[in-house]
């Protein structure tokens, strides 16, 4: 694919189906929901859809209910129960006992498209079509950048969780057929996010923005003054080769230079649905297993050693520009708000004494050492012997 290429790159197409729009509606507590009939062109019964508008203006589904006759038949189911795994003396599940609850976390992307899609057959030839489309998938950040191909990445993630939700939608008298997909942002998502204007926050930034950047900086960022600030976050990303993100400028056909000229020309090359995708993408995910040790958290580098691992979560989970206890340290023990531990931490998050899966990638390495997690061989750069990754659990099994 050249620069600029505009080609969608998607996974293989799960459904089709109609969609009848209704009605508009508001609810008393909520932004106005469009309510949508949808038909599978293969099945007789319909939804009703609940879409709500981003900050963006974007529809997201939020709910379905079926439609039977004689009014709403209550709300779709959105998991299946199955029995508890059998345990091998390692901790992995014994293969023949697990028909769903798998969870498949994919490792640091960096805008390699070809080698992303090898690694989604790859997955597809370990757990079957049916048992990958089944399975919840987390991705765990870095998405842009290094590689050559960050657009056609970008596309495969959202074409991949539009057919998911596709799935999901069919699932109208039964367990799912779908298992869902997440997506947590790294810190280059961050600072791509933070230079394009759409930080993946709740609600206003709470501070100014231009207040991250640390008064001893005079070089090595982007300088130009942007209308409501910019997180230091993405001063860097746009304004030095720190993050190298020439790639994926020219993947959109533009020339990286730090000028505002360029800026200009990334915000109208960047499609609107690019720009939603890296507002909505989660700091952390948290997940029950129905296995040892019974729970799964993922954030792209780690959690801070020393501070509440359950505070950490819950400011990450609020996704809190502002919260003090993720912010990484500087030397004079001063808090340094450009950057986040779960983010830019090294060294110090590497190791986890937590008794949950704690699972990463960022550092540029692979380890599975007991709980704790590190998906990252290829470091942005794949080759043979440093492959983009991903971990199956229940079976503890790296896909490469």
């Amino acid at each position: 694919m050249g620069s600029g290429d505009k080609t969608v790159h998607s996974p293989p197409a799960l459904l089709r189906l109609t969609r009848e729009p209704i009605k508009g509606e508001h609810r008393p507590d909520s932004n106005p929901v469009l309510l949508v009939r949808s038909r599978f062109l293969d099945r007789s019964p319909n939804y009703l859809c609940f879409f709500q508008k981003s900050r963006r203006g974007r529809n997201c589904l939020i709910s379905r209910q079926l439609l039977r006759s004689g009014g709403l038949a209550g709300t779709a189911k959105t998991s299946a129960s199955c029995p508890r795994p059998m345990m091998g003396d390692n901790g992995a599940a014994s293969e023949a006992q697990v028909t769903e609850n798998v969870t498949v976390m994919v490792g640091d992307i960096h805008g390699n498209l070809t080698e992303l899609t090898a690694l989604w057959h790859k997955l597809e030839g370990r757990l079957g079509a049916d048992g990958l489309l089944r399975a919840t998938v987390i991705f765990l950040g870095d998405y842009c950048d290094r590689g050559p191909h960050t657009r056609g990445v970008l596309d495969f993630l959202i074409e991949l969780k539009r057919e998911r939700e596709r799935a999901q939608l069919e699932a109208y008298d039964g367990p799912d057929v779908c298992g869902k997909v997440h997506f947590i942002a790294g810190n280059h998502d961050l600072g791509m996010a933070a230079y394009l204007g759409c930080l993946p926050i709740n609600g206003d930034p709470p501070f100014d923005l231009d207040s991250t950047i640390d008064p001893a900086y005079k070089t090595g960022f982007y300088s130009h003054s942007v209308e409501g600030g910019m997180h230091y976050a993405g001063r860097r990303w746009g304004g030095s080769g720190a993050y190298n993100a020439g790639p994926t400028f020219a993947s959109y056909g533009v020339d990286f230079k730090y000028t505002a000229a360029a800026r200009e020309k990334l915000l109208q090359a960047v499609p609107e649905e690019h720009k939603d995708f890296l507002e909505s993408l989660q700091w952390v995910h948290d997940q029950h297993l129905p296995h040892p040790p019974g729970r799964l958290v993922c954030v792209h580098a780690g959690l801070k050693p020393g501070a509440d691992v359950e505070a950490q979560i819950e400011a990450l989970k609020r996704r809190d520009l502002a919260a003090d206890i993720l912010h990484e340290r500087r030397r004079d023990g001063t808090a340094d708000i450009s950057r986040f531990a779960a983010f830019h931490g090294r060294g110090d998050v590497l190791k986890s004494t937590a008794d949950f899966y704690l699972v990463s990638g960022h550092h540029g390495f692979h380890r599975v050492k007991g709980n704790r997690v590190i998906l990252d061989a290829s470091g942005g750069s794949p080759t043979p012997d440093r492959p983009l990754q991903a971990f199956i659990l229940p079976f503890r099994e790296v896909v490469s």
